[in-house]
């Protein structure tokens, strides 16, 4: 309609052009406000068999990698390979001698340790004292382990082409302090790496022991300590 319409239809009711165009403005609201209530009161939930609207947000356009691709990506390094230089297949084979239940060659993992040992022979028999082996000692291949009644000082265990008369047993089967490596130091109950080469390194500061008794001198060894080894060692 027209301004002309318009004016007409104001003229005959008489309302003034201005009323008029209040009146528009207020049935324009009115419509306006009828959409909205009829819009949120619309249930939009797809129907049967319709696939829902999938919002995609701007970080994700133009990515087609499914959930389950980056799933498996993340866990691609599961079953990655050992690092270079680990062999999970390397043994020892050591002897087990003495005071076990089935004497003689045993192969184990590499990293072992003396109480692994033990346990392959069957594990210790009567009158076996344990107490006198580091338990906690790795193997070395090719060593052998002794379990005594404890009662003498075990052989100090053995590497490869090394054997119980040794250079660092002295004559009456002791061993022989100022002739001993970190690892026949390990041999003898309650040393561990730590201590023995803090046995080592006070036997270099002092040119030798010349009595077992400096070995109090050594940080971690105490009286207690001292009680087990000093049958066991010799200078």
């Amino acid at each position: 309609m027209g301004s002309d319409g318009w004016t007409e239809v104001a003229r005959r009711a008489g309302m003034t052009p201005a009323e008029v165009a209040a009146l528009v403005v207020l049935l324009l609201g009115a419509v306006s406000l009828t959409v909205v209530v009829w819009w949120n009161g619309t249930d939009r939930s797809p129907g049967p068999g319709q696939a829902p609207i999938a919002i995609v947000g701007a970080g994700d356009a133009g990515s087609t990698t499914a959930p389950a691709d980056r799933t498996s990506g993340q866990d691609a390094g599961a079953d990655d390979p050992p690092a270079p230089g680990s062999d999970p297949t390397a043994t020892v084979v050591v002897d087990v001698a003495g005071l076990v239940l089935r004497p003689g060659l045993v192969e184990l993992p590499a990293g072992s340790r003396v109480a692994d040992a033990l346990v392959a022979a069957g594990g210790a028999v009567d009158p076996a004292d344990t107490s006198v082996l580091n338990l906690a000692r790795i193997l070395v291949d090719g060593e052998q382990v002794v379990v005594t009644d404890g009662t003498a000082p075990p052989p100090v265990a053995a590497g490869p082409g090394g054997g119980p008369d040794g250079p660092t047993l002295l004559a009456d089967g002791r061993l022989d302090l100022n002739a001993a490596t970190v690892e026949d130091l390990q041999s003898l109950p309650g040393v561990g790496p730590v201590t023995a080469e803090r046995i080592v390194a006070r036997r270099d500061e002092l040119g030798g022991f010349s009595d077992v008794v400096q070995l109090l001198e050594v940080s971690g060894i105490g009286p207690a300590r001292f009680a087990d080894l000093e049958s066991r060692v010799g200078v």
